[in-house]
């Protein structure tokens, strides 16, 4: 069937030289020549050829630069299979019905015609290179975009190629292809503005306003801004694809430089014309695009964390970094993410610039035993208190004062919960309850003062039940006498019975005397511990 050639044809035909593609064009023939007209015109090309002389175009269009020897006999080739040769009188003048045997109205070909020109015009100015006034080349969009506009509303257009297939009368094309054309016709008509606007570097706002204003259904301009951005849009996955590789290898700088350099660009000269066509893949390659910037700042600020002094240079490049994917999200929860990271880390390099810059790593976590020392014992709330200090000068908080808090905002209450994961990822939860109850009574700041309340009462209970599990460890101790007692009894002859019964006898009272005094004095380090944190808050 010639229904799928015939659209294959016109698709094929769309792009910005639409009309400098045109067989009839080419070789200034009309839309209504015959084989006999086509080869007496092929003839004088060749002639012409021989004696090195290029025939004059007198047509209605001149081209803008005189065609090739290829481009000629590629025309006259087209022109030789009716399947391409429809498509192209489509796109070329019709002239008046009363040259030709066409039923049409007059009225009908003008319109047509006028189409034509005002579009092929437009065409040839975007191309010709030369600098244009705004406002012509908007008249001759704007008077294109209308007149097709009407040409594709009435169906004259339709019944004029009905007759031309008729009047052709090929075996090898049949009114079989008029819905493929009827279909695809809106398709080709916006191919030219959607590339145009994806090729414009510089400032696209005006082919945007052009595609925009065609008025043709949704689906063809998504095709249309498919088959336009669909290659670019390949490139950048590609492109992300590496960055995400580097990123993995925890080289995220590279991955920046890469999606910066080669993706970003791409994106921000394609997306509009993909919006416009609403065309989901390319808003999904922008936020990813955006993710894996966010990515790579917070996997330089964790590389951070890792090292004994933060860099403040590294974390405002990183914020930079945000900048970059805050100019790209499109998703309204990734914008709000990459804003909040840019405040967290805007805070942070503020602190750092007013405690010093720096901070200390956090050293191992000590095993906690009783401490004993010359003269007198250390009561529990001493040992934690002296144990606590160490951990704040481990942090740099040693002597900070309320008034060296950063201002009681929310990115401050934010920092403090960052140093809270810190204690815990260095493995001083232990002393979290107590370095926390610390904090609160430093703090003067409402905000402040709320957040270190909510994490006492989170800390509160964890503490109590870290207390109940020590206490209940040293009970084994006690049922493992009484284990033993039972073996020897039942198991052994009177004699060792009797002495290995007197001796783990005696061995489960002492350890039981030494756990009961255990357990009450850590009551009474406990009722110390908690009146030392009542006190402070």
């Amino acid at each position: 069937m010639s229904s799928p050639r015939t659209t294959a044809h016109l698709r094929d035909l769309a792009g910005p030289d639409l009309y400098r593609r045109n067989a009839f064009r080419i070789t200034g023939l009309s839309t209504t020549a015959d084989p006999r007209d086509i080869r007496q015109r092929r003839q004088q090309f060749g002639v012409a050829w021989q004696v090195g002389t290029q025939l004059t175009d007198d047509g209605p269009v001149p081209l803008p630069a005189p065609a090739s020897e290829p481009q000629v006999r590629a025309a006259f080739d087209i022109l030789a299979d009716p399947r391409q040769r429809i498509i192209h009188e489509l796109f070329w003048l019709w002239g008046v019905t009363s040259k030709s045997s066409c039923t049409c109205l007059n009225a009908a070909h003008a319109r047509h015609d006028a189409a034509v020109r005002a579009h092929a015009r437009a065409l040839d100015l975007e191309a010709d290179g030369k600098p244009h006034k705004e406002q012509d080349l908007q008249d001759c969009w704007s008077k294109a975009i209308t007149l097709w506009s009407a040409v594709v509303d009435h169906p004259s257009w339709e019944n004029h190629l009905r007759h031309r297939i008729s009047t052709l009368d090929d075996p090898r094309l049949d009114r079989a292809a008029l819905p493929g054309l009827q279909r695809d016709l809106p398709l080709v008509l916006i191919t030219p503005t959607a590339e145009l606007a994806a090729n414009a570097y510089v400032d696209n706002k005006r082919h945007l306003a052009n595609l925009r204003r065609w008025s043709v259904p949704m689906a063809a301009m998504t095709d249309a801004v498919e088959r336009t951005v669909g290659p670019d849009l390949d490139q950048v996955t590609a492109v992300l694809k590496d960055a995400q590789g580097l990123l993995d290898r925890n080289d995220p700088r590279a991955a920046v430089e890469l999606v910066v350099k080669k993706a970003k660009p791409v994106l921000l000269r394609v997306g509009p014309v993909a919006e416009v066509g609403r065309f989901r893949r390319a808003t999904t390659l922008v936020d990813q695009a955006a993710i894996l910037l966010n990515n790579s700042c917070m996997r330089t600020n964790e590389a951070q964390r890792g090292k004994p002094t933060y860099d403040p240079a590294k974390l405002t490049e990183a914020v930079g970094w945000l900048e970059h994917a805050a100019e790209l999200a499109v998703d309204a929860e990734t914008r709000k993410g990459i804003d909040r990271n840019r405040e967290e880390l805007a805070a942070m390099i503020d602190l750092m610039e007013r405690i010093g810059g720096k901070f200390k790593p956090l050293p191992p976590s000590p095993t906690p035993k009783p401490t004993r020392i010359t003269g007198a014992r250390k009561t529990y709330a001493e040992i934690q208190r002296d144990k606590m200090a160490d951990v704040m000068d481990s942090l740099g908080l040693g002597t900070t004062k309320p008034a060296d808090f950063p201002p009681e905002t929310e990115s401050a209450v934010r920092i403090v919960r960052r140093w809270t994961d810190r204690v815990i990822r260095a493995g001083q939860e232990e002393y979290l309850f107590t370095l926390t109850a610390t904090w609160r009574s430093r703090a003067t700041g409402r905000e402040l003062i709320d957040e270190l309340d909510r994490q006492l009462n989170l800390l509160g209970p964890r503490e109590m039940d870290r207390r109940r599990a020590a206490r209940r460890n040293r009970w084994w101790y006690f049922v493992a006498s009484l284990a033993m007692v039972v073996a020897c009894y039942f198991w052994t002859t009177p004699a060792i019975t009797w002495g290995a019964a007197i001796g783990a006898a005696g061995f489960a009272v002492l350890r039981g005397i030494v756990a009961v005094a255990k357990i009450a004095k850590r009551i009474v380090r406990f009722i110390e511990s908690d009146s030392i944190v009542q006190g402070q808050r």
